[in-house]
């Protein structure tokens, strides 16, 4: 049923119903059910067909290949017709993309390229004549992907750098994807309840893995810092479902997910990621009316937090006097190297950089060269350094211009001028605000730029905006109606 609707969905951009006369009434409405009905149907079987042959050759390849054939037709038709739906499945697998990655494949991140494929053929096929959405941010954007880009000229590395270029698209496609698909209120709290069920998921992985029962938790991303970085800013928009949503069910479930991942980000031992979430609380707490009962839960979530850390995680994050081992003392000293060499590289290309990601490959030829500890070439794990020493201040300062936006636009939305307009979209900014905070702290430990949460936490102030100003003009036409039938029934009484 839900196919079919797809299919009709799009036949009906396709071919719009034309204006009828009283005369052709009847001949129209024939057609019109042959259109609505038999035509869609037709459509379907028809491509079933194709998929089920496709999956008969191809089974002998490999029956998971011959699944996908048979559902891969259905699911084009309902992505195509539904590109909204597709974006929702997305932001519910973004910390699940580099689960089960082999050979440089993975499976989900594919899904996200077929729906953002789709949403690119519904705009080029039915919606061209609809502008898409103007913000301040988009300019900044645009702007430093071209910094990015003339870097290569200017970089230590030129092949590295152009080999980054498309993974940065890729990240920064996920916001102009949000800001043009999510314009409803419903579809937004849908987004931001699979961002949140998304990160409880990965975090359910990690406490079934056998590998990580000994060492240092890190759910389904496969490293600890950046899983505690990318759980962050779920916990403060967690607390704002928690407040907006008056059911029971969902409460308790959103208590439960909260709990999960914050126990999973103490046993991450990430130091970057604890200050993240402490700083994020925080903000949450301060920007809520009853600031003083949130300040008192936030220190009940701290005492809570410390007395079920285990030992080993403490001795990691400096809570006890227990002497630290040597490979967190050597930790500390490399990361120490990477914001010194960083500084003097800024200092010596400060205006167009060394080419976008040349910090691994300039350490690599440094004095420090002998700390790197692994094959693979070592990151700032600044996100602020990386983007400082490989674009300058050129990329620098839009970089930077992308981050305040976003973090004013929603503080701003967080004020109490639109707690009267809509309680719950206030509620959700003071989330933002403390999710961006807490994220923005996790950035100076961590080379982030490449990651989709990061682009996606800087979509949704714009969808905020959107959302305000619907709200806006609707109270606004609301007002003029009322003052239109109040003026009319004065002059019918005159």
């Amino acid at each position: 049923m839900c196919l079919n609707l797809a299919v009709m969905d799009i036949m009906q951009k396709i071919i719009p119903s034309p204006p009828v006369s009283r005369q052709r009434s009847n001949i129209w409405s024939n057609f019109e059910f042959l259109y609505q009905r038999l035509i869609p149907a037709s459509v379907i079987i028809i491509l079933l067909f194709l998929a089920v042959a496709a999956s008969y050759v191809l089974v002998n390849v490999s029956p998971i290949i011959a699944i996908a054939s048979l559902l891969a037709v259905p699911a084009f038709i309902l992505l195509l017709s539904k590109p909204d739906l597709g974006l929702l499945l997305v932001i519910f697998v973004l910390p699940l993309e580099e689960f089960n990655v082999k050979g440089g494949f993975s499976a989900i991140k594919f899904i996200s390229a077929a729906v953002f494929g789709c949403a690119i053929l519904n705009y080029l096929i039915f919606r061209r004549r609809e502008p898409l959405v103007r913000a301040s941010q988009n300019g900044l954007i645009i702007l430093f992907l071209l910094v990015s880009l003339i870097s290569v000229f200017v970089a230590i590395d030129p092949a590295r750098t152009l080999a980054r270029l498309p993974k940065l698209l890729r990240v920064v496609a996920l916001y102009f994807f949000v800001i043009n698909l999510i314009k409803a209120e419903k579809n937004f709290q849908i987004a931001l309840w699979l961002f949140l069920i998304g990160g409880f998921v990965c975090t359910l992985y990690g406490f079934f893995d056998p590998a990580q029962v000994s060492g240092r938790f890190q759910g389904a991303l496969g490293q600890p810092n950046g899983y505690a970085l990318t759980m962050t800013p779920r916990v403060p928009i967690a607390l704002a479902l928690l407040l907006i949503d008056k059911n029971f069910l969902r409460r308790t479930l959103v208590v439960f997910m909260l709990g999960t991942i914050i126990y999973g980000i103490i046993l991450s031992g990430s130091r970057g990621g604890l200050h993240s979430i402490s700083l994020a609380l925080v903000l949450f707490a301060v920007l809520q009316k009853n600031r003083v009962v949130w300040l008192g839960i936030i220190s009940a979530i701290f005492a809570i937090g410390l007395l079920i850390m285990p030992q080993d995680i403490k001795v990691r994050v400096g809570l006890t006097t227990t002497p630290a081992s040597s490979d967190l003392g050597n930790s500390t000293d490399r990361r120490l190297t990477y914001q010194i060499y960083g500084a003097q590289l800024f200092q010596e290309h400060t205006i167009i950089g060394i080419g976008l990601d040349g910090f691994a490959e300039a350490y690599a030829r440094s004095q420090y060269r002998f700390l790197i500890r692994t094959k693979y070439l070592g990151v700032a794990h600044n996100t602020y350094l990386e983007i400082a020493t490989g674009t300058g201040v050129v990329g620098l300062i839009p970089f930077l211009g992308i981050l305040g936006s976003a973090i004013f636009l929603a503080w701003k939305y967080s004020r109490k001028k639109y707690w009267k307009l809509s309680s719950e979209l206030a509620t959700i900014s003071t989330g933002l605000v403390a999710a961006l905070g807490g994220y923005y702290l996790g950035m100076l430990f961590g080379s982030r730029q490449y990651e989709k949460t990061l682009w996606f936490l800087l979509a949704l102030p714009i969808v905020m905006q959107i959302l305000i100003n619907t709200r806006m003009k609707y109270q606004k036409n609301s007002e003029n109606s009322q003052n239109q039938h109040t003026q009319t029934l004065v002059s019918n009484e005159k």
